[in-house]
């Protein structure tokens, strides 16, 4: 029930991508990063030790839809030199 209910929460599908970086060990980064893109046959990026630099780069090359992280995470990487504000984004 879990596993699906994440999924359904997420709005994951099949064409998707996942990248886990939480343990898998742990119930979040179980449900949530790995089963939940195995019950709808997505794609899984593994992140073994965060890093955010490594982090950005896998969601640019695998077009990533997923991420499950903890907010330290998400302090991390928006505080990286390398995102583009809004404003550099639409002068592209």
């Amino acid at each position: 029930h879990s596993t699906a209910s994440i999924a359904r929460w997420h709005d994951s599908h099949a064409d998707g991508c996942s990248l886990a970086v939480l343990p898998l060990f742990h119930v979040t980064g179980m449900q949530n990063s790995m089963n939940a893109a195995i019950y709808v046959g997505a794609t899984i990026v593994l992140l073994p030790r965060w890093n955010r630099d490594v982090a950005l780069t896998l969601i640019e090359r695998y077009r990533i839809t997923n991420v499950t992280t903890v907010p330290a995470m998400i302090v991390d990487l928006l505080s990286t030199p390398r995102l583009l504000t809004a404003e550099e984004l639409t002068r592209q």
